[in-house]
């Protein structure tokens, strides 16, 4: 999707003085999807404070499908978020992977992965059987957080270290993708 016209903020046109808004409040972070299962809204919000500083350096933008206001199409926002989302984060469990939608945002995510147009980086919540869907012939991923510990159950002080551990390793991601590229727009290249 281009970046709509300045002029349409000027211009009385709401949608798209909405839209370039949106564009220019993006303009310079990396646009952050996160993908989680319904049951795994309270480890999401944990993560989400995790990665706030990120937020507040103005290096990424962090968006959920809790940000769907109500009334709207909630398919078609997750679905251009997913579209605009340079690092997509994939909020892992028993819960995520029996999810038909959670299957569906999954497969997405791993096409524009493939097609390099965004990270793509699951993150494993709870213990469950993550690997065959992670590690198969077509998808090789390091997951977070590392040495296949879920952060419920894998042996960590408690939750907000392995919370802490996989910020940290997420903060050298971000600075290694850099800024967004100049024709970067609201998390979309242009073509």
């Amino acid at each position: 999707m281009r970046r709509p016209p300045l002029d349409a903020i000027a211009g009385g046109d709401d949608t798209a003085a909405a839209e370039a808004l949106v564009s220019l409040a993006r303009m310079g972070r990396h646009h952050a999807s996160l993908s989680a299962a319904l049951g795994d809204e309270k480890m999401r919000t944990r993560l989400g404070n995790h990665l706030a500083p990120r937020a507040t350096e103005g290096r990424i933008e962090i968006w959920h499908d809790c940000e769907i206001e109500a009334g709207a199409d909630w398919a078609g926002e997750i679905d251009r978020e997913l579209d605009g989302a340079d690092l997509i984060l994939l909020l892992v469990s028993a819960s995520f992977l029996a999810s038909p939608y959670c299957r569906k945002e999954l497969l997405r995510a791993l096409e524009r992965r493939q097609a390099r147009q965004a990270v793509t980086i699951p993150v494993i919540l709870r213990d469950c059987d993550w690997k065959s869907v992670f590690n198969s012939r077509d998808y090789k991923a390091q997951a977070l957080p590392r040495d296949d510990r879920p952060v419920a159950g894998g042996k960590w002080p408690n939750q907000d270290a392995a919370f802490a551990a996989i910020a940290s390793e997420l903060r050298t991601v971000i600075e290694r993708m850099g800024r967004p590229a100049a024709g970067f727009a609201a998390g979309r290249r242009e073509a």
